[in-house]
């Protein structure tokens, strides 16, 4: 679903690893009643802090809604869930797994991070809620990723996701009091996109092909996961064979290491057309971000993959205008200056057993 565009919306873009930028849209105690749509939910530190606020508000008479992803959601424990249900949460489980349908559901995933308040001020992003997200893993480290809020018109259509979520989930049509008219609050432009396996075109993929393909000037893409189609590569390569400045930064140590290793058997050919690949050593790199021409930029859950694109249900905000693109390329610029360049001699010098592993993932990478 590709939403008409919006004005007078005002934008704002979250991309430290620290947990001050996590305070900065995390909820706290004050905050209003509003839905979330969570794909990560854990019953550790974060979780349990996370459920504390819901239920403190649910309890003062507002109405809460937490919709949770059947599979991103594992780590959840029976008991918070009915922490959250007694004190009066609304919760409901997207394509929960069960005996009957456990191979068909599990690959059918809800990958979108919403959260709404009030219907007028609406989060998107790549961030979940469990102690790894906010740097607290020793496996993980230091933990990177992108969220931006929206002020505005764009925020009610982030509710309208969430209500067709939430529908699909449970049955229930929020009403009309959650889709309040909004005037302009700011001067960005933004757009939603919308997309999962219950559309006949794959609007995400194409709008990630269509951006590529049409790019003047450059093309800055994070990504956690790059596991591109013949076409999305091609894409690339060609952009970048005619003058376009195509640069990826990757993570270095991947929260998936099959992914990466499957992603990597595509790097020899993208650097050989001009591709710039970046690294980046500093913890782990979970945001999904990309850059075009230096003029609008996109944010959201969507990876460079072909689960994203075919497979999940994603959501990314689409910014247009120099202030927001300037946001974007200052963050990328950050995190490009510690990142380690893939240089092509070098990274053709790998040895066996890496090819191997890379020619073998790369045969399950529609799968991944």
């Amino acid at each position: 679903m590709l939403f008409r565009l919006t004005v007078g919306n005002r934008t704002a873009l979250f991309v430290e690893s620290d947990e001050r930028s996590r305070a900065r849209w995390k909820p706290s105690a004050g905050d209003p009643p509003y839905p979330h749509a969570v794909y990560i939910l854990a019953s550790d530190a974060t979780g349990q802090e996370f459920a504390e606020v819901l239920c403190r508000k649910a309890r003062e008479g507002v109405r809460v809604r937490l919709l949770l992803d059947g599979v991103g959601c594992l780590r959840l424990s029976s008991a918070l869930v009915r922490r959250l249900r007694e004190a009066g949460v609304r919760v409901e489980f997207f394509l929960p797994i069960r005996k009957w349908n456990r191979f068909w559901n599990f690959n059918l995933r809800n990958h979108r991070k919403i959260i709404v308040v009030d219907g007028r001020t609406g989060f998107c992003g790549g961030l979940n809620l469990a102690d790894e997200y906010r740097g607290r893993s020793r496996v993980y480290g230091p933990w990177q990723d992108a969220h931006m809020q929206v002020d505005g018109p764009a925020a009610t259509q982030l509710q309208w996701v969430f209500a067709e979520d939430w529908y699909f989930a449970c049955g229930e049509e929020l009403g009309s009091e959650y889709f309040p008219e909004q005037g302009s609050v700011g001067e960005d432009v933004v757009q939603v996109v919308a997309s999962g396996p219950d559309r006949d075109v794959e609007i995400m993929y194409e709008f990630f092909f269509t951006a590529i393909t049409t790019a003047r000037e450059s093309v800055w893409i994070i990504t956690p996961y790059f596991v591109p189609d013949r076409a999305m590569l091609l894409a690339l390569m060609t952009a970048a064979r005619r003058g376009v400045d195509v640069t990826l930064l990757v993570p270095e140590r991947c929260d998936h290491r099959v992914v990466q290793w499957a992603g990597r058997y595509y790097y020899e050919d993208v650097l050989a057309a001009g591709v710039k690949i970046f690294e980046y050593p500093d913890g782990t790199l979970h945001a999904k971000v990309m850059l075009v021409d230096g003029a609008w930029a996109t944010v959201g859950s969507a990876n460079m993959d072909i689960r994203s694109f075919r497979l999940n249900f994603e959501v990314n905000l689409i910014v247009f205008g120099r202030d927001i693109a300037e946001r974007v390329a200052a963050a990328f610029a950050r995190d490009l200056k510690i990142s380690r360049p893939v240089v092509l001699e070098a990274f053709r010098r790998r040895g066996r057993r890496r090819r191997l592993l890379e020619n073998v993932f790369r045969l399950v990478s529609p799968m991944l």
